[in-house]
């Protein structure tokens, strides 16, 4: 399943989380969970693959924190 860019960023700025929220940042990231089908849904979720800037096909494993990045012939892995 693809994302959309902004579903799949807030996914990844939800997964790092500070101490000192801004209450109306955390009311934000709580409604994106919901949206994106609640706790349990993000955390049994292992890929997150989306389309970024025009081309660009990116997947991240959460379980590994492996990131595959390709574009046109180009490809990169980082684990």
């Amino acid at each position: 399943m693809r994302l959309s860019a902004a579903t799949a960023s807030s996914a990844l700025l939800l997964a790092c989380s500070a101490n000192s929220a801004d209450p109306k940042a955390t009311a934000v990231a709580d409604r994106v969970m919901t949206a994106m089908g609640g706790t349990d849904a993000w955390n049994n979720t292992r890929y997150l693959a989306w389309d970024f800037f025009r081309g660009q096909y990116q997947i991240w494993d959460k379980q590994t924190g492996d990131f595959h990045w390709e574009q046109d012939t180009l490809v990169a892995n980082y684990t």
